[in-house]
């Protein structure tokens, strides 16, 4: 799947105009790419399909955030409510389960913080670990 067809379906099922779909979209998933480098797990961040994987260097020094701020930086960057931003984030994720291998989804998931997990669908979250 494509990062146009990824934008397409925010876009439907957000309700969104192309722009703000595609701000969306971005945001989403460079936010996801930064907390992986943070976490130091370049090699992860690169398994995110997207435009963005270039722009990605280990050089790069990014927050460890929370959720929540994420949710705020995306909805910031992209010119939305955070309610949409939720929304969207969650809408990427769930296209990206579709686009990436199970290994490289699972991949990403366990790698990032386990508040990370309430972008999962609730029929594809694992359990958490004790």
């Amino acid at each position: 799947m494509l990062y146009g067809q990824i934008v397409g379906h925010v876009q439907l099922a957000c309700g969104l105009d192309l722009v703000a779909a595609d701000r969306l979209t971005g945001r989403t998933l460079r936010g996801l790419a930064a907390r992986l480098m943070a976490l130091s797990a370049p090699h992860v961040a690169h398994r995110i399909p997207s435009p963005l994987g270039a722009e990605l260097s280990e050089e790069q020094t990014m927050e460890d955030l929370a959720v929540d701020r994420f949710y705020e930086e995306v909805a910031s960057g992209a010119r939305v409510t955070l309610v949409e931003a939720r929304e969207a984030a969650r809408e990427v994720v769930a296209m990206l389960r579709q686009t990436m291998t199970q290994q490289d989804f699972e991949a990403v998931f366990e790698t990032l913080p386990s508040d990370y997990r309430e972008l999962t669908p609730p029929g594809q979250r694992r359990p958490e670990h004790s």
